[in-house]
């Protein structure tokens, strides 16, 4: 019998590096609380992307390509986030649409795509 594999959940403190520009990317976020802050550029020259709050998605391309991070993520607060990985996602992806993470995710990539 085959056990589903649920999201886990993390906790950030204020100021903690949830991930690094250039690192690979194995995962999305589903931010539950806090707000996490996404920067592109070296410490010098960083320019702020985003801001997430609860609710909202961040780190999602990892799902979809083996790209590294194109952006830093910061915890500005306290965060507590559900972490969703590329095998999880998967399996989500074949349940179908109606997973709330899953239309979290989906929503996500629709507005990504409408700023660029």
């Amino acid at each position: 019998m085959k056990t589903e594999a649920l999201p886990s959940k993390i906790q950030f403190v204020a100021d903690e590096v949830i991930f690094e520009e250039g690192d690979k990317g194995e995962a999305a976020f589903l931010v539950t609380s806090g707000e996490v802050w996404l920067f592109r550029g070296s410490a010098s020259s960083q320019v702020l992307l985003d801001i997430k709050y609860k609710g909202q998605v961040f780190g999602e391309l990892a799902l979809f390509d083996n790209a590294p991070r194109i952006a830093t993520a910061v915890a500005k607060t306290v965060v507590s986030c559900m972490v969703v990985s590329k095998d999880e996602f998967d399996d989500l992806a074949a349940k179908g649409g109606n997973d709330p993470i899953m239309k979290s995710l989906t929503k996500s990539m629709k507005e990504h795509r409408l700023k660029q």
